[in-house]
């Protein structure tokens, strides 16, 4: 099976933009520490994802995340 210049230009496309999109999926994970609250944007493939970075990262337990949603955090 031969494929084409254009349509081998057009597989690379479409499988750069499937890498591109999962690596740039932003959530908004809120989490309250030291008595005040906090949100902070992390790149994941999943909201579950998203909280374990937050969860390691501040070494916060399940109980101080209090929202998880995709897109951008508010400032």
């Amino acid at each position: 099976m031969k494929i084409t210049k254009t349509r081998l230009k057009q597989i690379i496309k479409e499988e750069l933009e499937n890498v591109i999109e999962g690596v740039e999926k932003a959530w908004c994970v809120g989490f309250e520490k030291d008595g005040e609250m906090h949100h902070e944007r992390v790149y994941a493939d999943a909201g579950g994802v998203a909280e374990r970075k937050i969860k390691k990262k501040h070494d916060i337990g399940d109980d101080a995340i209090k929202s998880t949603k995709e897109g951008k955090c508010p400032r």
